[in-house]
């Protein structure tokens, strides 16, 4: 291939050396790399056929060749025939299936390391890309909730029909009748029907949307469900 072999060199993570493509006529370098990972075996290749083999990878080492800027080729060495395979695994790894089953597949004839696949080589050089985005790091924040807990609900609950047109026009009317009732919190603002609930508690009488009961559980929480007009 002439192109320049560099080893990776004591302590790596899933990269053994770096190609760096060189013009064979010129000798010119143009900083275009790829990174290789190389696994040797005097054994059996996995699943070997007449037409191939696959070779198993770690996730581990299949997200740290995917991720980076760099293009990585995995290189399988059959030293029982002094024949070397080369992949992609950045393009193999990019198709889902081939992620799920975390298996490269060699072919034979096709995946030959040789002189000949030079030109395939630099072409994966080629397609280095440019950065790698890095989720921000993460870090700890304080909430504050405005939640109120409910300690008590009246015991009785009576309604009746309105004929307000709109939820200030209701309003209006109830502190008209209730003066008590001026100062003190409201319920959220929402769509009310024309009908209400009237609740008398310790004297004073506070209004909630009609066709709607409200009552309270064994454990102090408001349960809230939908039920038909009933004239009390």
């Amino acid at each position: 291939m002439e192109y320049l072999f560099y080893e990776t060199g004591g302590v790596e993570a899933g990269i053994d050396g770096t190609i760096e493509i060189r013009d064979p006529e010129t000798g010119e370098v143009a900083n275009q790399i790829v990174q290789f990972r190389s696994k040797a075996t005097g054994n059996r290749l996995p699943g070997e056929s007449e037409l191939g083999f696959h070779w198993p990878c770690d996730e581990r080492d299949i997200e740290y060749w995917t991720f980076g800027t760099a293009p990585v080729v995995l290189i399988v060495v059959d030293l029982t025939k002094d024949r070397a395979y080369w992949k992609d695994v950045r393009t193999w790894f990019a198709v889902p299936q081939n992620r799920a089953s975390r298996k490269v597949q060699f072919d034979k004839t096709a995946d030959l390391f040789t002189a000949d696949a030079a030109r395939a080589v630099r072409e994966v050089a080629a397609t280095a890309r440019p950065g790698s985005y890095y989720s921000a790091p993460r870090r700890s924040e304080e909430l504050t909730t405005n939640l109120l807990r409910v300690s008590a609900m009246a015991t009785t609950l009576y309604w009746a029909l309105t004929d307000a047109k709109s939820v200030g026009e209701f309003w209006r009317r109830v502190k008209e009748h209730d003066p008590i009732r001026q100062g003190r919190r409201s319920f959220a603002a929402g769509r009310y029907s024309l009908s209400a609930i009237w609740t008398l508690r310790r004297g004073a009488r506070s209004v909630i949307p009609a066709r709607w009961r409200s009552s309270t559980s064994r454990s102090g929480r408001c349960r809230t469900t939908r039920t038909e007009n009933v004239t009390s």
